[in-house]
């Protein structure tokens, strides 16, 4: 977060708008290449197959 200068409160209103109230069923948040965040559950698999998780 802080290499691409995100603040924790932008990734909790994209959780927000999304439709969640908790993160608690949030897999993950994903900084796309146009700058936006997208909100992924924790009941989707596939979503995720091309993030690299190394930073």
């Amino acid at each position: 977060m802080k290499k691409e200068r995100i603040k924790e409160m932008e990734i909790l209103q994209a959780i927000r708008n999304t439709g969640f109230g908790s993160t608690e069923k949030v897999k993950a948040v994903v900084l796309e290449t146009d700058g936006s965040l997208s909100v992924i559950s924790s009941e989707t698999g596939n979503a995720l197959e091309n993030v690299n998780s190394e930073s």
